[in-house]
């Protein structure tokens, strides 16, 4: 750090979010050993999953009133990007690890989608929180990220947060697009494997599972372009930040 930012930081010292203690240099959001075991680990999300899911893996459990939650809306209300940045790294250096073994891939296999905010909604925020997640993941592995706008949310929807399940995919219906040009779909998937979701928070699964559901119609619909994995190999998974909310 400057000169002016080790005066800004010890007139106004940067604290865990989860322990309180002070930051180590370049920190924003959590210290290292919160990093690793400040929040309990979730399990990965079970039952049936709708297709053509194959895992759906958190990697915190969200408790109601405990410092995560602060975290979280910091992260997307805060306006410090840098936050998300660096939970995407945690996300990166806990979770990517195991679904690479798991499925035998290689990061470059990877291909990871953020669930999009509505233009007007993140011009608001100033930037998509499950974009700064997926960058913070591939600062700690090479894997690949869908371009900005290669999926977009088409309508404003409420918050999903108070609804039933039916309301929440109501909410959702038809909310999400691909672009489904065969040069601009194929181009980012050739040599894919896998291709992930990633967002801040898993309730219900019903952004994920419609977003889904879209990604794997665009891809149905280039198949024939002949430079795309073929639809039946391809893995299809999601990963939070946190479970619960």
């Amino acid at each position: 750090m400057n000169l002016l930012e080790d005066l800004s930081d010890w007139i106004f010292p940067r604290i865990c979010f989860h322990c309180g203690e002070r930051l180590e240099p370049g920190l924003t959001a959590l210290c290292t050993l919160c990093r690793f075991y400040g929040y309990p680990q979730s399990e990965p999300i079970g039952g049936i999953l709708p297709e053509p899911f194959s895992f759906l893996q958190p990697l915190w459990v969200f408790e109601k009133g405990g410092s995560l939650r602060k975290l979280i809306h910091a992260l997307k209300y805060g306006g410090v990007p840098q936050i998300g940045v660096e939970l995407g790294e945690c996300m990166g250096l806990q979770l990517l690890p195991g679904l690479l073994r798991q499925f035998e891939l290689e990061p470059e296999q990877i291909f990871l989608i953020p669930v999009p905010l509505h233009p007007k909604k993140e011009r608001q925020r100033g930037y998509n929180q499950a974009r700064v997640l997926s960058m913070g993941i591939q600062n700690i592995l090479p894997v690949r990220l869908a371009p900005d706008g290669w999926v977009i949310r088409r309508k404003w929807t409420r918050s999903q947060t108070g609804l039933s399940p039916d309301k929440r995919a109501s909410n959702l219906n038809e909310a999400f697009g691909v672009e489904d040009s065969v040069k601009v779909l194929a181009n980012p998937l050739i040599g894919i494997k896998a291709i992930i979701v990633v967002d801040d928070v898993y309730t219900t699964g019903a952004t994920l599972f419609s977003l889904m559901r879209e990604v794997r119609l665009a891809v149905e619909k280039n198949i024939g372009s002949g430079e795309l994995p073929e639809e039946s190999s391809l893995i299809f998974g999601g990963i939070t930040l946190a479970a619960g909310g």
